[in-house]
């Protein structure tokens, strides 16, 4: 059980990190959208995802509208409507960030290291 909660923290962590590095790229493209243009590079993490879709060439469809269907389908209707379209409505750097303080705070509040303590009766 301890090896399972060790790679689940591990893979929690992960994701968070990758999250947080697409961010800080993210953010760093729209400073220097910013800095170039007057334009503002406030395009959506839904729209970023769909135009620079890593996975079109494994599944020869988009997988954003794949992977709404896979939430909606098996696991809820209520997590991809308003829960996960809202952050795919942030843009990008926003929505990255915000992504992975939830996989931070998530990898901690089930995985914190807990000491047992010992009750003493008196």
């Amino acid at each position: 059980m301890k090896i399972i909660i060790s790679i689940l923290k591990i893979i929690m962590r992960l994701f968070s990190l990758i999250f947080v590095a697409l961010a800080l790229l993210a953010f760093g493209f729209y400073i220097t959208i910013i800095a170039a243009t007057d334009n503002r590079a406030t395009d959506p993490l839904g729209q970023t995802w769909y135009n620079f879709d890593p996975f079109i060439g494994i599944f020869s469809t988009a997988s954003l509208p794949l992977v709404g269907a896979i939430i909606e389908r098996k696991i809820h209707p209520f997590l991809w409507d308003p829960i996960f379209l809202f952050f795919l409505s942030l843009p990008s750097w926003l929505g990255l960030i915000s992504l992975s303080a939830i996989f931070i705070i998530i990898a901690y509040l089930f995985f914190w290291p807990t000491k047992s303590k010992k009750v003493k009766f008196s």
